[in-house]
C-alpha cells in the first residue's frame, strides 16, 4: 500500500509568502503576483491566480485595509440604480418624492459647508436678502 502525500495547504502557503514579500499593503510592490507565483512554482505548487488575488484582498481587509473589487463596484453601482428607480417610480413614490433629492442635496451642502449650523446661518443670510 503506497503511503498518503503529505498535504500542503496552499491557502497557507500563499498567505506566507504575501507576507513575505509586502504585498499585503494598500501600495504593493510591482509584479507582486508574478512572485509569488514563481514562489510557489519553486515549491511544486500550482495555483490560479484568482486564488491569489482573492486572498491578498481577504489578508487586506483582515488587516483593515479596504480595497473595492470588481464585484463590489458593480454590486454598489447596481444597488444605487435599484434605489434611483425606486425614488423615480411614480407608482410606487409619494407625491413628495421630489423632497427627497432636496433632501440629500441639502446633507450634501452640509457636509460641503461644515454642518447644519452653517447650512442654517446661509438661510438666515438668503431670507434677509430676500
Amino acid at each position: 500500500m503506497a503511503k498518503a502525500k503529505a498535504s500542503v495547504n496552499k491557502s497557507d502557503v500563499i498567505r506566507k509568502i504575501l507576507q513575505d514579500i509586502g504585498a499585503i499593503a494598500k501600495d504593493a510592490p510591482e509584479g507582486w503576483v508574478k512572485t509569488v507565483k514563481a514562489k510557489l512554482e519553486a515549491k511544486g505548487l500550482g495555483v490560479s491566480d484568482p486564488m491569489i488575488y482573492q486572498l491578498r484582498t481577504k489578508e487586506l481587509a483582515k488587516a483593515g485595509i479596504v480595497v473595492k473589487t470588481k464585484r463590489g463596484r458593480k454590486k454598489a453601482a447596481a444597488k444605487a440604480k435599484a434605489v434611483s428607480l425606486a425614488v423615480g417610480s411614480s407608482a410606487s413614490t409619494p407625491k413628495n418624492a421630489g423632497m427627497y433629492d432636496a433632501l440629500f442635496a441639502v446633507k450634501k451642502l452640509a457636509k460641503e459647508l461644515g454642518g447644519l449650523e452653517h447650512v442654517e446661518w446661509a438661510v438666515a443670510v438668503l431670507k434677509r436678502l430676500g
